[in-house]
């Protein structure tokens, strides 16, 4: 077998590799072949994964990669195309200078229409916002321990409270307060983690949150739902934590390039919040809230009512919200040219009962003295 190791990937891996994440500059690629063997990897993929004297060719992934022992399941499954990709997020690996590099790992199908076509490896340097990712996956794990813990004990209680133990309910209420609380207060720690990266998170959270409420009660959504559509909003954009900071405080206008990143927010939101079960029904306004009612939208091109209601209604709050507000490269809109667009997207971006429905509260509001705009 010849020696490809010192060569860069083929225009075609590097092809599919920016086809599949769309930010090329920041990837090291690999050819993995059935047998999970390295074929063909850059120079890169060399530099950040092994040592300069090591030869890649021929070893087995999971002996160069040590994050991958174990996972060779896995990676046959993705080979027959029984899963469809596997991840491993912002692994810490340490420098001579002691100082820690974060990379991410990506395995994809080299041929998604061919099975056991071989493995396209692609690492990721995470380290701009590896700090921070790591902080977040620690307090999600954190919260997947606090809930487990949690609910054993609202379990047990229940159970006491059933075998016909008195003042057992009191105890069982607090158990359930505990545990909405510990929820809460962690989704705050994410909205404010979040705002130390974005200056304009915070205020514009508020708002969107506070408006996507008083409109969901509009629609006539009960009071035990709008719990969960609050907090979809206040996490609306926690996926933005995977966005490098050079896009997202960009003070020019983002590129064709940056968009193709940004866009990947929502999918980073499902990665993070769908493993806690206690968010599950907060889902969909982070995973949903840029699809489009004509089927234009992201991630998932969703159209009508395949997107869920909670989405639909933060849609308009939210662009509502980000045309009249500043930006650093384009001053906000005036109110007039900011209804109308809503207005002229009805039926295209958003469900027209939700704007119809939008319109009326925002005369009440503007009606109503004990209402001010925030």
């Amino acid at each position: 077998m010849t020696n490809t190791t010192t060569h860069l990937a083929t225009p075609w891996l590097a092809a599919r590799a920016a086809q599949a994440f769309g930010r090329l500059y920041q990837l090291a690629h690999a050819q993995v072949a059935p047998d999970l063997t390295i074929v063909q990897a850059s120079s890169k993929f060399r530099s950040v994964l092994v040592d300069p004297d090591i030869s890649v060719e021929g070893q087995l992934l999971a002996d160069v990669l040590d994050e991958f022992k174990g996972a060779e399941p896995v990676l046959r499954s993705i080979l027959q195309g029984i899963v469809p990709s596997f991840q491993l997020e912002r692994v810490g690996r340490d420098l001579p200078d002691g100082s820690i590099h974060y990379l991410t790992f990506h395995v994809l199908p080299l041929d998604e229409t061919q099975l056991n076509a071989g493995l396209l490896l692609l690492v990721e340097n995470a380290t701009q916002f590896g700090q921070i990712g790591q902080a977040l996956i620690q307090r999600r794990n954190e919260t997947r321990l606090m809930q487990d813990e949690l609910t054993d004990a609202y379990d047990e209680l229940k159970r006491l409270a059933m075998a016909g133990r008195k003042s057992t309910q009191r105890a069982l209420e607090s158990a359930y307060l505990d545990l909405r609380e510990a929820y809460d207060h962690t989704i705050e720690g994410w909205v404010r983690a979040l705002d130390l990266r974005d200056r304009e998170t915070e205020t514009h959270t508020l708002r969107v949150t506070d408006m996507t409420v008083r409109l969901a009660r509009a629609m006539g959504i009960s009071k035990s739902k709008i719990v969960h559509i609050r907090r979809g909003a206040l996490l609306h954009d926690i996926g933005k934590m995977g966005v490098p900071d050079s896009i997202l405080n960009k003070l020019d206008e983002l590129t064709p390039q940056d968009w193709d990143i940004m866009k990947k927010h929502p999918m980073y939101a499902y990665e993070m919040l769908s493993p806690i079960a206690y968010l599950l029904p907060a889902l969909d306004i982070p995973y949903c809230h840029h699809e489009k009612w004509d089927g234009t939208g992201y991630p998932r091109g969703l159209k009508g009512e395949e997107i869920p209601l909670p989405a639909r209604i933060f849609a308009v709050v939210d662009v509502w919200d980000a045309l009249r507000s500043n930006r650093p490269y384009r001053g906000g809109w005036p109110e007039k040219e900011v209804l109308d667009h809503i207005r002229s997207l009805s039926g295209v971006h958003f469900d027209p009962q939700v704007v119809d429905v939008f319109f009326k509260l925002l005369g009440e509001i503007s009606h109503d003295p004990h209402v001010t705009d925030s």
